[in-house]
């Protein structure tokens, strides 16, 4: 579970307040493949107190190649911009590099 509270100004000069409350649900299927189910929730307000709802929802993958390297896959609906219509679709392919650890860390 997940709670934050943003805040600041837009390009238009108008103050603006976010908080978001969400939940990430994760399933690691094997030590290589891994899914991740996203939900967050937030409530946007103005200077005017204006209030809006939205959502993000999001599905991510990830395979790993080896124990450097690996592929992942997101796709889900982001934040629309507060006050407009609309919507907006993210689909994201990624690589990942790890670097190295030089040794290996034992808590005892």
């Amino acid at each position: 579970a997940m709670v934050r509270y943003l805040f600041g100004n837009n390009d238009d000069a108008v103050f603006y307040q976010h908080l978001d409350a969400g939940l990430l649900l994760s399933w690691e299927f094997n030590p290589k493949f891994q899914l991740k189910g996203e939900f967050l929730q937030r409530f946007t307000f103005d200077d005017q107190n204006n209030m809006a709802n939205d959502y993000r929802l999001s599905l991510f993958s990830e395979f790993k190649l080896n124990d450097s390297y690996a592929v992942s896959f997101t796709i889900g609906k982001g934040f629309n911009d507060p006050f407009k219509i609309g919507g907006n679709m993210l689909g994201i392919f990624g690589f990942n590099y790890t670097l190295p650890s030089r040794s290996k860390m034992s808590l005892q």
